[in-house]
């Protein structure tokens, strides 16, 4: 009987089955109490004796969430975690420990002295960051699986770009589910419906769909949202005009794929590049990447930078939209979604020292910092982040509002991103709201339909290129 005061329902089931299953996966939306239940599934395997020292692997920024859950509900648990240098490394496993919280980004480069201690369990949070077959982590993956009896992956997104991406989870789970050959895992059960033999765009066959998700579900259990009572949602898309002389250079690098910003010509080539060059000129300003390749050139020498790389333009459209729904929300705390350097000193210009600003380049310390320190428990009331960067398992719940300055074509960072301020009723009270800022007849409009809809990047984008309809 796994019922509890702190323990749902479907949280129970979680770890009733890992009881009797070794390896499975728990595909578990966000705000579910996967962090919860998993420590209740080590915590059981301990003390039944089925494992000695167990490992959870997650990202950086959600060690934090594990190692407080940990002592607030298992004190008798010794937990340690290593997210840092190599000296925390060795501090870390030089500790007694029954559970090792291990970063993983640090996986890869340690794949070796993992695989050699003899982990009893493994919990693979975020299991979705395996996805890419390609990459380092899903190479390591793949190989400590080998070496630890017992796995769980974890994930609220596990293949948000097509079934093809549960391949390097599933192999963690049981090496020999499909081929260990990707290419004959793909010819199996995959179309490549790609214009071009170069890329992969892969669409599972129809008639092997049935077979190929009973495969996936023998090994998984989907958990989402409806099992949590919430307060509830609202979305508000928030439009704004360009000015006139923004939309001149918007629409002349739409149809020429290249625009002239104070005499000089900066073009896009490709869709990608096409699609973010367009999204720029909506936020008010414009990157030549060109300068930016010749810059980096003449830091590697010693040079000092002679080109420009940001062109800002006189439109402060969306600076003006987002700064009356801060004055609509006064006194609440608000998290600001942002994509692009350039947005985030635009950001900075207006909130200033009111709020803190994490993008790729925020050490561990500060973000930590920010975070829990300033906008959780502090008066800060402003969190300007990028999805990517704070996007996945950390809490944000102490706002209830969100604002995407703006947008990227990624539906996972999208959704995670979303997530951060939602959650059961007990945690968040308040219905979340979230403002969409939207130029009018630009590409936002495209991008935000396209994730709405979880729709490929690329869907409409010809015909809004050729200012067509894009719906």
């Amino acid at each position: 009987d796994m019922t509890s005061d702190w323990l749902w329902p479907h949280q129970c089931l979680g770890i009733e089955l890992a009881q009797v299953n070794r390896r499975y996966n728990f595909y578990y939306d966000t705000r579910t109490g996967k962090t919860l239940m998993c420590l209740r599934i080590l915590y059981d395997r301990l003390k039944s004796g089925k494992a000695k020292r167990c490992l959870v692997i997650c990202p950086t920024n959600i060690i934090h969430s594990w190692l407080d859950d940990a002592k607030q509900y298992f004190p008798e648990l010794k937990v340690v975690a290593f997210y840092g240098d190599a000296y925390k490394r060795n501090q870390a496993l030089t500790q007694p420990a029954h559970v090792v919280l291990w970063a993983t980004e640090h996986v890869a480069p340690n794949i070796d002295l993992l695989t050699s201690l003899h982990f009893h369990t493994c919990i693979f949070d975020e299991s979705s960051k395996i996805k890419n077959y390609k990459t380092k982590i899903a190479e390591a993956a793949r190989k400590l699986s080998l070496t630890i009896p017992s796995w769980y992956n974890l994930s609220a997104t596990p293949a948000p770009n097509g079934e093809h991406e549960y391949y390097t989870q599933m192999l963690c789970l049981d090496p020999y589910v499909f081929s260990p050959a990707r290419t004959h895992f793909v010819a199996a059960y995959f179309d490549n419906v790609s214009y071009s033999t170069k890329f992969e765009k892969l669409r599972l066959k129809p008639a092997l769909r049935d077979h190929f998700m009973n495969i996936i579900e023998d090994y998984s259990l989907y958990v989402d949202q409806s099992v949590m009572p919430t307060a509830g949602k609202e979305w508000h898309v928030v439009t704004f005009y360009l000015l006139e002389e923004t939309m001149k250079l918007y629409n002349q690098m739409r149809a020429n794929m290249a625009a002239e910003v104070e005499g000089v010509v900066i073009t896009a080539e490709m869709s990608a590049a096409m699609r973010a060059k367009l999204n720029q000129i909506a936020s008010g300003f414009i990157m030549d990447t060109e300068a930016r390749k010749e810059n980096e050139v003449r830091r590697k020498i010693g040079e000092a930078d002679t080109e420009t790389e940001i062109y800002r333009l006189e439109d402060r459209s969306r600076i003006t939209a987002l700064s009356n729904i801060l004055a609509n929300e006064s006194g609440n705390k608000v998290v600001i979604w942002a994509n692009y350097r350039e947005e985030f000193a635009m950001l900075r210009e207006l909130l200033g020292d009111r709020a803190r600003y994490i993008h790729g380049g925020t050490s561990i310390e500060d973000k930590e910092q920010f975070i829990y320190a300033e906008f959780k428990r502090g008066t800060l009331p402003y969190l300007v982040c990028h999805p990517l960067s704070v996007g996945m398992g950390i809490n944000l719940t102490e706002a209830h509002v969100a604002i995407y300055y703006s947008l990227n074509d990624s539906w996972e960072a999208f959704k995670q991103s979303s997530e951060r301020i939602y959650g059961h009723i007990n945690t968040q009270p308040h219905k979340c709201k979230y403002y969409i800022l939207q130029a009018v007849d630009t590409v936002n409009e495209l991008i935000y339909k396209n994730l709405i809809n979880k729709r490929n990047a690329s869907t409409g984008f010809l015909e809004h290129l050729k200012g067509g309809t894009h719906d």
